[in-house]
């Protein structure tokens, strides 16, 4: 029999058994449907969150606007005074933008303005120079044509003088005056740039021009203008008078025509140039001398041979023409070729001898040529001392002031100075005047100054004149002596006073007294001896009478002009007897006219007045 406890326990087995085989299909079952319901439960709840997403989309533009909202309005109950800074802050930062613009835009402004004035002013100052030039060199050759109308003072000038240079002569060239101080120059020629090739000089050197003058000496010039327009001294100015000065006198019209196609300015007519050759203007130093030229005035050509290279030929070029239009373009390499010509020609003339023969024919020495070695001299003597004549007391009688060469020439006329006679001058200053009438007279001048300054002076522009007119144009001049004393007092004076033939008084501001003491000196001065002052020594309304019997004044007498035994200029002559009038310009310190005044030592008058008083007592 079974036992009912197996049979129970075997059941349970056989039940285990059948649910572990059908284990796997209830997972799969599940999982499945466990996946169903997942998904399921997923989709449901997406459908149920998807109503939902766009009020919480809302719902955060809401909360963002009410931030907005919240700051505005807190930026918007910003105290009064947050806003007041703000604001000032804002209008301060506006107001410096516009300042910093402002002054950006007028330091432009400025800048350009300044670059346009400093430009404008160069222009000006460049068409002021080249006007000045212009006038200059016109002014030149009308004062040498006028000149020619000046009876020259017939007198040898070359008898006692070498017509060549003398080596190692001591004078102040131009290259040594604007040297001394070169900062007061600055250069002139700047289109040489365009053509460096041409241009003889380096970049850091002056350019610097040989001149030959009249005697086969020469001068070296710089070319340069001075910095300041109130400069007196400019070397290229000097220059062109030289040149100037040399066509004028130095060459017959027809070798200034024939040689430079320039008017003579002697006739200002011009002569038909016939173009030629000139060999002679590019030999060698070895070669033989070529023929002397004619120094007539005759119409055929000078026989020359022909140049081996036919730029060198400028003669159908007028040379100052061709010079001032070489300076108001600043075409220095042009103007060195000019230069160049003229030295040339000079050269060959000196050679062959035609301006030593004219040198020779001189029967006196033309004004223009005494005022151009004046000038020369006081440019290089006086011009750099200058502060030598200032200093003085204003209105005394040692006030220094200078009448011009002009003026002493018509002074020369009216007064009839010649050679062999004797000028003395008191208050002779520089001795401009006294080296003046030496060399344009011939005569002994002499000369006596107080002053230490212009003594000085009036030394060394002795030494320059004599030098200038013997080594460089050929001439002599008359003896000066110049004494640095008191006229009042020094015992020398007494003794060329009763030799003197003319005195000179420059007595614009002296005092009374020294006029007084002057006065008695001329009681030293022979018969006949002409005064000539400034302020008159005798009023026209003296008359002789026993009180002024033993005045000095007694013995002078003044001229009319009907008594004048030379021809003047007739704005020098008044209708005052002895007073004159000398034209603007003729003394440093007016540029108005003004008189002057001419007695003669006469004791005619007194000897008679004396006469009558002994008859009538006896």
């Amino acid at each position: 029999m079974t036992d009912p406890r197996l049979t129970k326990q075997n059941q349970k087995q056989k039940q285990n058994i059948t649910i572990r085989k059908l284990s796997p299909s209830i997972s799969t079952s599940t999982t499945t449907n466990s996946k169903r319901i997942k998904l399921s439960t997923r989709t449901t709840t997406e459908e149920e969150e998807l109503p939902r997403t766009k009020p919480n989309q809302e719902l955060t533009s809401t909360k963002t606007q009410e931030t907005t909202r919240i700051k505005t309005a807190e930026r918007t109950r910003t105290k009064p005074e947050e806003l007041t800074r703000i604001k000032t802050e804002e209008t301060t930062r506006i107001k410096t933008a516009e300042i910093t613009r402002i002054k950006t835009a007028e330091r432009t402004r400025t800048k350009t303005e300044e670059t346009t004035r400093t430009k404008t002013e160069e222009t000006t100052r460049t068409h002021e120079i080249t006007k000045n030039q212009d006038n200059e060199i016109e002014t030149r050759t009308l004062n040498h044509q006028d000149y020619q109308s000046h009876p020259i003072i017939p007198r040898p000038t070359s008898s006692l003088t070498p017509t060549e240079s003398i080596p190692r002569r001591k004078l102040i060239s131009s290259s040594k005056l604007v040297n001394s101080n070169r900062n007061s120059f600055k250069l002139w020629f700047t289109n040489h740039s365009f053509d460096p090739i041409n241009w003889p000089f380096k970049p850091k050197i002056d350019p610097q021009i040989r001149v030959i003058y009249p005697t086969g000496a020469h001068e070296l010039f710089p070319l340069l203008v001075p910095k300041n327009e109130n400069d007196e001294y400019r070397p290229i100015d000097d220059l062109l008078n030289v040149i100037t000065t040399t066509l004028t006198y130095y060459l017959t019209p027809h070798q200034s025509s024939h040689f430079f196609s320039e008017p003579h300015p002697i006739t200002s007519i011009s002569t038909t140039n016939t173009q030629t050759n000139f060999n002679f203007l590019n030999r060698k130093p070895a070669s033989t001398t070529p023929e002397p030229t004619s120094s007539s005035s005759s119409s055929s050509s000078p026989k020359i041979p022909n140049l081996n290279d036919p730029s060198l030929d400028l003669s159908s070029k007028p040379l100052l023409k061709e010079l001032t239009k070489s300076i108001k373009r600043k075409n220095g390499i042009e103007f060195i070729k000019l230069i160049g010509w003229y030295n040339r020609v000079i050269k060959h003339l000196i050679e062959t001898g035609s301006i030593r023969t004219q040198i020779r024919s001189f029967t006196g020495i033309p004004q223009g040529i005494s005022e151009t070695i004046i000038g020369q001299t006081y440019d290089r003597v006086v011009g750099p001392s200058i502060e030598l004549l200032q200093g003085y007391e204003t209105w005394s009688s040692n006030v220094y002031g200078e009448l011009k060469p002009n003026f002493v020439s018509e002074i020369i006329r009216l007064v009839d100075l010649k050679p062999g006679q004797i000028f003395v001058d008191l208050g002779s200053g520089i001795g401009n005047i006294v080296l003046q009438v030496a060399l344009e007279v011939g005569c002994l001048a002499v000369g006596f100054e107080i002053m230490d300054g212009p003594a000085v002076l009036a030394s060394k522009q002795q030494r320059e004149i004599i030098g200038r007119s013997h080594a460089l144009w050929g001439l002599n001049l008359g003896p000066p002596i110049l004494i640095k004393a008191d006229f009042t007092k020094d015992s020398r004076v007494g003794q060329w006073l009763r030799q003197a033939d003319v005195v000179l008084v420059n007595n614009q501001v002296f005092t009374p007294d020294l006029n007084e003491s002057l006065s008695l000196l001329f009681l030293e001065l022979k018969e006949g001896t002409k005064i000539v002052s400034l302020k008159p020594f005798i009023s026209t309304s003296f008359k002789l009478n026993q009180r002024n019997l033993d005045s000095p004044l007694a013995i002078l007498t003044r001229p009319t002009s009907s008594t004048m035994t030379t021809s003047t200029s007739t704005t020098m002559i008044s209708n005052t007897p002895g007073v004159f009038r000398y034209p603007p310009n003729s003394v440093s310190w007016t540029d108005n006219p003004g008189e002057f005044f001419l007695s003669v030592v006469d004791r005619s008058k007194l000897i008679q007045f004396q006469s009558t008083l002994i008859s009538d007592t006896s």
